[in-house]
């Protein structure tokens, strides 16, 4: 029976009274973001610091406002570590009657970036509430709130949780407006509960307070988990300042995509020797996360304290082993060991890439460089080194290894009970030495079968940086063209001429008596400029790269260069940027492109690479010499330093930096060198101090060769 128009029309009617009721109900975003801001900012509130060291976009001020968040009924608040970095002479919580309430510094984590606050009696507040960090989710609304215009209103920024687990772990990643206008402030969810407290962040790694300020309204801001943060307080509540937790090792460089995570070095009386950590162990887990690729150690550790008790599964000798390590806080300073062995490079046999293979891990870590990652050559030998020749060493006089009684030179078979057929095999079985560390080495005089072994003690190596006598640079070149005709197959005479083809792309200049000059295109990346003796080299010649050339002419670069060309047999690598300015931190991949270009057209000793740069440049310096995959050893840094901050972040264990013996320095100048030296010698660098009468590039010639030294 068909249903009637009546009863079908009051049907239709109901339905769409309930929709339209339904629709009423539900507010829309705009109305739930006014609540959510409604429900939270009572837990919101101004704090004005006063003195200290704080700086905004590098301008110091005396006196700064910022945000903070209370999480109890007892007057606790927590807000960044960059509102009070410097020590601050007070810190006052503002009410919106004009009125001020004295804060005082409970504890910092310097992990994540948080200070803990407290305000005796508390005042007129109410704790924000805090989402599980289980419950954030990719996409879901995020509002930064900061209350720093006005004591009275807090302001608002919208956006999203773009994603989780960023920073080594530490923090969420959010698209809405993150700026010192709201560091400190909370991170809410449209119901107004905190799901994190903004602050600045660096994914380089440790950095200081304000590291990643400079990211600031970018659409990428990050936030500190609430829950993080609050299991944070439970520490910081005991008046102790939390952190970074060290472990004091050093993996081999098999690659960014490699599984092999193996232990290259550990540094002694560190968390990692006094857990039982031996070189050559490889790491399977740490704590109950199971370690799949290098990086993976970095980031589980920073996000760990000092104190933090960490379990190391490790496979030793096919064997699995379960060690503990306790996280420290510093660890011993470590002084790089020396004893007095120079290995002879060995060029590429006929058929390999040369040296310009070392430079592809580099390349390929390095934003905009367009080389293709290759997991699988990663951990494959460098090219240099692929064909077994004798790992001919010669002796410094007066070394550690000549006291022991080594002849002259001698071709080194086996370090500590482990043999070796290249030089690859023989700095990785020597490490990184620490002074005092004792190495067992056997031995042969060129020519003969008779093996021995003897016992080398390390000692720490000299702060003064001499001049290699020129019966040592003979030697040295004579022993590499004998054993290039050795591997080659060729007669050591032709060998001599140690200048490839020029490339197609190169254009030929005119050029000083003595010098030659090319240049080479980087595609999409500017240009090198090379300069090299015209004579016959006698050996592969050391690439210096000039990054501070900039303003400079070529006759001026050339009049200093010339001699320490000729006689350390230096080709000098001069990079210009398509915008022929001054290079900067996003000219990586042109200095590595060019040194890649260089090292395929010449027979390169890359074993002696290193960059030279102004005060202006360092940081670039820093970025080259301390990628973990970089052939790029050292830096020698002219009329400037090196910031702390750079200091921390990088491994420099196993680089050396080289300062120029400027006198001009202002005293502000002069110590901030001055503690970049002393801050470089504790992470394990190599810092010799240069001779003020000898010219910087005969100086920095004479170091390339002692950075081959072992």
């Amino acid at each position: 029976m068909a249903t009637p128009r009546r009863v079908l029309f009051l049907g239709m009617a109901t339905c769409l009274i309930a929709t339209l009721s339904a629709n009423a109900q539900t507010p829309s975003p705009g109305q739930q973001i006014k609540a959510a801001c409604r429900n939270a900012e009572t837990g919101v509130v101004r704090i004005r610091v006063i003195g200290g060291q704080q700086q905004i976009d590098g301008d110091e001020v005396n006196s700064l406002v910022t945000t903070g968040v209370v999480i109890s009924d007892t007057g606790e608040i927590l807000t960044s570590e960059f509102a009070v970095q410097g020590n601050p002479d007070a810190v006052f919580v503002e009410l919106p009657d004009s009125s001020r309430l004295a804060a005082k510094i409970v504890a910092t984590d310097h992990v994540r970036r948080l200070v803990l606050l407290q305000v005796n009696g508390g005042g007129p507040w109410r704790p924000v509430q805090a989402t599980a960090k289980s419950k954030l989710l990719v996409g879901q609304y995020a509002i930064a709130l900061g209350r720093f215009y006005s004591a009275e209103s807090v302001s608002c920024s919208v956006g999203i949780v773009s994603a989780l687990n960023r920073i080594h772990g530490r923090a969420l990643q959010t698209d809405a407006k993150v700026s010192p206008v709201n560091y400190g402030g909370p991170l809410i969810d449209l119901s107004g509960h905190a799901i994190g407290i903004l602050v600045p962040l660096s994914p380089r790694g440790r950095g200081t307070a304000g590291s990643g300020l400079e990211w600031y309204d970018s659409g990428i801001g990050f936030a500190v988990p609430m829950q993080d943060a609050l299991e944070s307080v439970e520490r910081l509540r005991k008046g102790n300042d939390l952190r970074h937790g060290l472990i004091g090792l050093r993996l081999e460089e098999t690659g960014a995509f490699s599984s092999q995570v193996v232990v290259a070095d550990v540094r002694p009386g560190g968390p990692a020797a006094t857990a039982g950590l031996e070189r050559g162990d490889r790491i399977l887990k740490l704590g109950d996360r199971s370690i799949e690729r290098p990086g993976m150690v970095e980031e589980f550790l920073l996000a760990r304290y000092a104190g933090d008790t960490v379990p190391v599964l490790i496979e030793r000798g096919g064997a699995q082993k379960l060690l503990t390590a306790t996280l420290a806080a510093e660890l011993p300073v470590s002084f790089p060991g020396f004893l007095g062995l120079l290995p002879v490079p060995v060029p590429p046999g006929p058929g390999t890439g040369g040296g310009a293979d070392l430079l592809q891990r580099m390349l390929q870590g390095l934003p905009g460089s367009g080389a293709p990652r290759k997991p699988d050559s990663a951990t494959a030998p460098a090219a240099a080194d692929s064909t077994p020749a004798p790992v001919r060493v010669l002796i410094i006089p007066g070394s550690p290894a000549a006291m022991a009684g080594l002849p002259a030179a001698v071709d080194v078979v086996a370090v500590n009970g482990r043999s070796i057929n290249s030089e690859n095999q023989l700095r990785a079985r020597l490490g990184i030495p620490a002074a005092d560390a004792v190495v067992r080495l056997k031995w042969q005089n060129p020519g003969t079968d008779n093996v021995e072994e003897t016992e080398l003690q390390a000692v720490r190596r000299s702060d003064r940086l001499e001049t290699p006598a020129a019966e040592l640079l003979n030697v040295f070149s004579t022993t590499a063209v004998e054993l290039a005709a050795k591997v080659q197959g060729k007669d050591s005479n032709k060998d001599q001429q140690n200048a490839a083809p020029t490339p197609d792309e190169a254009v030929n200049q005119p050029q000083p008596a003595g010098i030659r000059r090319q240049e080479i295109d980087v595609p999409e990346k500017g240009r090198v400029i090379l300069l090299e003796s015209g004579s016959s080299a006698q050996l592969p010649l050391a690439p210096v790269v000039l990054l501070s050339a900039h303003g400079q002419s070529e006759e001026r670069i050339l009049s200093s260069w010339k001699a320490a060309i000729e006689r350390y047999s230096l080709v000098l690598m001069i990079p210009v940027n398509p915008e022929n300015a001054a290079l900067t931190d996003a000219d990586g991949s042109l200095v590595v492109s060019g040194l890649q270009a260089t090292a395929a057209a010449f027979k390169c000793d890359l074993r002696r690479a290193v960059v030279v740069a102004g005060n202006e440049q360092s940081s670039l310096a820093c970025q080259l010499i301390t990628d973990a995959a970089s052939p790029i050893k050292g830096a020698a840094v002219s009329g400037g330093w090196i910031d702390e901050t750079a200091i921390e972040d990088a491994g420099f264990s196993g680089r050396s930096v080289l300062f120029d013996a400027v006198g001009n320095l202002s005293p502000t100048q002069a110590a901030l060198r001055n503690r970049s030296i002393e801050q470089l010698k504790k992470v394990g660098a190599w810092v010799p101090e240069a001779d003020s009468e000898q010219t910087f590039p005969e100086i920095t010639g004479a170091w390339t060769l002692w950075l081959r030294c072992l």
